[in-house]
């Protein structure tokens, strides 16, 4: 792995999707072959629309939906997602300006659901402790879909989750789905517990797809969590992202991290295309996590960080493995070295739903052993490339403890940490890049070109690697934020 920011000139074949996915579902757009740059991509390489519409109806005035009261919208928009679906070419489904309460809403193939500007979603509280969804495409145990949209008129709709106590919930479920779009949405987070956007594996009936062919577009999301943010992709197939942006957390987080997939070796992404990535103090613009997917490759093209701790984060592929439910640290320890090695963990930390479970991550050294023993290896890209990068300093980045000794000492002092467990700090923006690769299984490579720093100390490197001095390498934690 190449660590320093480097100009590169060569010309990669992407994987075409199909190719190279296995995914069941068939494509009928022409996809892009040899190509570095999303910058001039039309989006018909992505997505097309539908030529022709069975009949267009209005959820208000068909269907007899209240958009002033406060109760459950959910059945009626279901019910008029089903009728249009069941047309021979489909159908629009047209959303007035006004107030609409909706959960576990299943979109099916053939349906264009127009939101017009004054819209507002608000999720169902159910006040269950369960994991929820507001709009669901070809998830699991659901058949596959295609041709589906979700689009905003003028300044696009809202999505409130503000306003509930669940914070286990994301607005869009993307699974088995072939030629979609979503565009023109703004999502007030609440630092809810997933990305909002989650693009995934699905399984239905014995077979597994994920999303191809498609486009999310001019969306924005609003104080979002450290660790999650607007969009995570865990499986895609020629997918473009153009203008997304995300008020704390990541943006566009290319994390290939799902249990089903570690099961089944199935999903990870190829032949994704990006531009105008977005991020305002959170973590940053883009991240790159293959986790224990070999992925193919990601282009991106225009990033604007503000007060983020990076535009761009490059982490190292690896694996993790997990605990038994309820099992002791020290017993998983013991499990795990007798099975890999001695010394063989990096760190072990809880997980799972009431983090009930161990992760112990393996170290890089360690790849073969444990590829040996459990089928798992630590994932990687294919040569990607990130172009076309402004980065301003700021003081309301979100930060891991493991930055903050990059930071200059005096930086250092307006850092704080708004929770109780140091798993987040608040404070300055740290550099352009992060890549913490060290040339073990695992690394790859991802080239950085054109880059713009704006505001920070002149001491203050433009890339954070393995081989970086800190800054500050010795300092007292910070203290509870005021």
């Amino acid at each position: 792995m190449q660590n320093a920011i480097q100009t590169v000139t060569s010309v990669i074949l992407a994987c075409a999707a199909i190719a190279c996915s296995g995914n069941p579902n068939s494509t009928m757009i022409a996809q892009p072959t040899v190509q570095q740059s999303s910058k001039n991509l039309p989006e018909q390489h992505f997505y097309q629309p539908p030529e022709v519409l069975s009949e267009t109806r209005n959820l208000v005035t068909d269907y007899g939906v209240n958009n002033l009261d406060q109760l459950d919208d959910s059945a009626l928009l279901q019910a008029a997602i089903n009728d249009l679906s069941a047309l021979p070419a489909g159908g629009k489904l047209i959303i007035p300006a006004g107030d609409y309460y909706l959960l576990e809403i299943k979109l099916k193939s053939n349906v264009q659901l127009e939101i017009q500007q004054g819209a507002t979603i608000y999720p169902t509280f159910r006040n269950d402790g369960r994991n929820h969804r507001i709009f669901k495409f070809g998830s699991n145990n659901s058949p596959a879909i295609e041709n589906v949209s979700v689009i905003g008129t003028g300044d696009g709709f809202r999505v409130n989750l503000a306003a509930t106590d669940d914070n286990k919930i994301a607005v869009f479920d993307l699974g088995n789905i072939n030629n979609f779009k979503l565009a023109n949405f703004e999502i007030q987070d609440n630092r809810t517990i997933f990305a909002s956007i989650l693009v995934s594996l699905a399984k239905y009936k014995g077979n597994y797809g994920w999303p191809t062919n498609g486009v999310i577009q001019d969306a924005r999301n609003l104080n979002a969590f450290i660790g999650y943010g607007l969009i995570q992709t865990y499986a895609a197939d020629n997918i473009l992202f153009d203008n997304v942006y995300s008020e704390g957390g990541v943006a566009l987080r290319l994390e290939t991290d799902n249990l089903m997939m570690k099961k089944t070796g199935k999903g990870g992404i190829r032949n994704i295309y990006a531009r105008n990535v977005g991020c305002e103090n959170g973590l940053a613009a883009v991240m790159f996590s293959p986790h224990f997917m070999d992925n193919g490759a990601v282009h991106v093209d225009g990033v604007h960080a503000k007060g983020c701790s990076f535009a761009v984060r490059i982490d190292q592929g690896y694996v993790e493995l997990f605990s038994a439910v309820g099992q002791s640290k020290a017993s998983w320890i013991t499990e795990v070295e007798t099975l890999i090695g001695q010394g063989s963990i990096s760190h072990i930390y809880k997980r799972g739903n009431g983090d009930t479970r161990w992760a112990a991550r393996i170290k890089g050294q360690f790849g073969d052993v444990v590829h040996a023993k459990t089928g798992l290896k630590p994932g990687s890209y294919q040569s990607s490339t990130v172009t076309g990068i402004t980065v301003e300093a700021g003081d309301k980045a979100h930060l891991k403890q493991e930055f903050l000794r990059y930071l200059p000492c005096a930086d250092l002092k307006k850092v704080c940490r708004p929770g109780a467990t140091g798993s987040e700090y608040h404070g300055p923006a740290v550099a352009a890049v992060w890549d913490n690769s060290d040339g073990t299984m695992g690394s790859y490579q991802v080239d950085i070109t054109d880059v713009t720093t704006l505001g920070f100390k002149s001491q203050q490197p433009q890339s954070v690697t393995l081989s970086t001095t800190p800054m500050c390498p010795n300092f007292s934690l910070p203290k509870a934020c005021h």
